[in-house]
């Protein structure tokens, strides 16, 4: 009887102590050290990004809890993960440097080592809840990682603690600087010098590298300060000299034009078209010797003010019927 006893009392404890090692795995194969929630991306080491995956040594990199996998990519080679308006939970993997872009925010990383932050674009920013250190279990603000090294910033700097693009520093503009427009090149933009910087005025200087056909001379330009100017005079020679003088076809000179300087347009025999729509040009004075001089024979010069100066019309015109100016009988002025 005791045997029986001992035999039935073996068996609950076999089968108890089974169910317990069973349920052990199932926790520690749902709960790993750090558990993965809905809208995981898993980069592996061939590159690929993966939303799941039981292949764990060939893991690189984990995104868990990530808004979008597309606000995110990696670079292989070089361990770099490029976010974009991107949100997540956390990161935990190999990664040397970030690339940031847009406002972004991460709850925890997982520290592997050194991390580079290079800020992309003057809105990017990151928040970081917290940097984990696998190697002493401690957990770090930004601004205790950036002390201890273990997070460098290039391009920005930190903002409490929020990793901010840095802003550039505007160069005052004084009179006499030679400039362009705000964002532009030499190629897009045409050059302007500073004439007033109380009153924000310029002079055209000479067109954009890559002018063509018709050139517009604005009535007002926002230059590399932020700040709007008028461009109230066109220089010396300033189509003249030009290099590409032969491909301008047609002018057109802005409502806010009151000189125009000598030899502005002298030689230029392609363009076949000129609108003055600034009313300013009503003296003689106002427009320099030779500045169309040798434009084409029939060059059509049209007076277009606006109908509260269409009085000056007449006046407009006068200035350029000038001889000195270029002026000859076989131009259209209307």
């Amino acid at each position: 009887m005791r045997v029986m006893m001992s035999k039935k009392i073996a068996r609950k404890i076999m089968c108890g102590f089974m169910g317990l090692v069973v349920a052990l795995s199932m926790c520690v194969a749902l709960v790993p050290q750090k558990a993965l929630a809905a809208g995981a991306v898993y980069v592996m080491k061939d590159g690929s990004k993966l939303t799941s995956t039981s292949d764990w040594e060939n893991i690189l990199l984990i995104i868990d809890g990530i808004s979008s996998a597309s606000s995110v990519s990696y670079d292989v080679s070089t361990k770099t993960l490029t976010m974009n308006g991107m949100t997540a939970d956390y990161f935990s993997g190999e990664i040397t440097k970030f690339i940031v872009k847009g406002t972004c925010k991460v709850n925890t990383i997982y520290y592997p080592g050194t991390i580079n932050v290079t800020m992309s674009g003057s809105n990017a920013s990151l928040t970081i809840g917290k940097i984990h250190s696998d190697a002493t279990g401690e957990d770090f603000t930004p601004s205790k990682a950036v002390a201890a090294n273990m997070i460098k910033i290039s391009g920005g700097k930190l903002s409490g603690e929020k990793i901010v693009a840095a802003n550039k520093t505007t160069k005052t503009l004084k009179v006499n600087d030679l400039v362009r427009e705000k964002g532009k090149t030499a190629a897009t933009s045409a050059t302007y010098q500073i004439t007033s910087v109380k009153n924000r005025t310029v002079t055209f200087v000479k067109p954009a590298k890559n002018a063509s056909g018709k050139v517009t001379v604005k009535d007002t330009v926002v230059l590399s300060d932020g700040k709007r100017y008028k461009v109230t005079a066109i220089g010396d020679k300033a189509f003249s000299s030009f290099k590409g003088k032969a491909n301008i076809t047609s002018l057109v000179f802005g409502q806010n034009i009151k000189k125009i300087g000598k030899k502005a347009c002298y030689n230029c025999k392609n363009t076949k078209s000129i609108t003055v729509k600034s009313a300013e040009l009503t003296k003689k004075k106002n427009v320099g010797d030779d500045a169309f001089k040798k434009v084409n024979k029939n060059v059509k010069i049209t007076i277009k003010l606006k109908k509260a100066y269409e009085k000056n019309t007449t006046k407009v015109a006068a200035v350029f019927k000038q001889k000195r100016v270029g002026y000859v009988k076989t131009w259209k002025l209307q």
